[in-house]
């Protein structure tokens, strides 16, 4: 084989001929099911699944059926993991690296994140309030039924942080998670989570979160290799999808809400709000309002940081921050 990873093109199994056909180190792995754009994928993963069924048993495998399908048309792409307990397609940003696909394919049944979310072990009550246990349980409920978003609403005062750092602290030691990404708005917040992890003693052995398990909060452009949680902003995450080596820190001093565009301040958006008041006339605040909409941000895929880089990413007043 040319590579790690190398796709063969219209090679015929014994169900059909897949458009392509995936190797990592000479074994296959995978398949790829191409449409023209603009093709719903969502109903293509039947074909896929026949795929899935079709090489043989001298032809040389990982598993049978073939563990992983992707369907895409040029713009979209779906996955599917054949090891998780419920498989089903699901959008993912871009193919996943072979090295990725072969860390999931060495990974039993019983030890994929999916599998392990559907039988996490109680919860264990330590400084917990009720409020906050609510908010865990309900939390690991939806992600065990393959639910890939889920929200907390929590009020002030009544303790998100330390509820988000329960929970990731969980997902680490009993859903296998192997990064996890927390996303604030602001530098000052990240500081205040990073104290957090660092005040954190686990309820199950006494021990302080950073005993255990890396944390690192990035100040510059580099993901340690070891840490198991990564804090930043989203300002300099997008910095570093972007490719951006000399990020100015600064930008990471006002929130996304605060600022027109990616790293202006609150003092020159304020300007620029009045400015644009007086000039146009604006009086409803549904009018004023309306100066506050942004146009949405392009994100670009950078393979220094792979679509498998994280298994779960917590955004920080997302209400402000991502929903604006």
């Amino acid at each position: 084989m040319a590579g790690t990873g190398v796709a063969v093109g219209e090679m015929n199994l014994t169900t059909g001929r897949a458009d392509y056909t995936l190797y990592v180190d000479a074994k296959v792995i995978g398949t790829i099911e191409a449409k023209k754009k603009g093709f719903t994928l969502t109903g293509v993963e039947a074909q896929s699944r026949k795929y899935s069924k079709g090489i043989s048993d001298d032809v040389p495998h990982y598993l049978l059926p073939i563990p992983f399908a992707y369907e895409s048309d040029g713009t979209q792409i779906r996955f599917t993991n054949r090891l998780d307990p419920f498989p089903r397609s699901r959008d993912v940003f871009s193919f996943h690296r072979p090295e990725e696909l072969l860390v999931l394919v060495q990974t039993p049944k019983e030890k994929q994140l999916r599998s392990l979310l559907r039988n996490m072990p109680d919860l264990a009550d330590g400084k917990l309030w009720p409020i906050q246990r609510v908010a865990i349980k309900n939390l690991e409920k939806s992600l065990s039924e393959n639910r890939p978003r889920s929200l907390i609403q929590m009020t002030m005062g009544s303790g998100k942080t330390f509820t988000a750092v329960s929970s990731v602290y969980r997902l680490i030691k009993f859903a296998g998670a192997q990064r996890i990404l927390f996303l604030v708005d602001r530098n000052n917040l990240g500081k205040q989570t990073d104290k957090e992890f660092q005040q954190y003693v686990s309820p199950y052995n006494n021990y302080k979160f950073t005993e255990e398990y890396p944390v690192q909060r990035l100040t510059k452009n580099v993901i340690g290799d070891s840490s198991k949680v990564v804090i930043t902003t989203i300002q300099r995450l997008y910095s570093m999808l972007q490719g951006d080596e000399d990020f100015d820190e600064q930008n990471e001093e006002g929130s996304f809400f605060e600022g027109d565009e990616m790293g202006a301040s609150p003092t020159s958006t304020y300007r620029t709000t009045r400015a644009k008041e007086k000039k146009s006339g604006y009086t409803t605040a549904k009018e004023k309002g309306s100066l506050f909409k942004k146009q949405a941000i392009p994100v670009v895929y950078n393979p220094a940081i792979p679509i498998g880089t994280f298994d779960f990413i917590i955004i920080d007043e997302c209400h402000r921050s991502i929903y604006n």
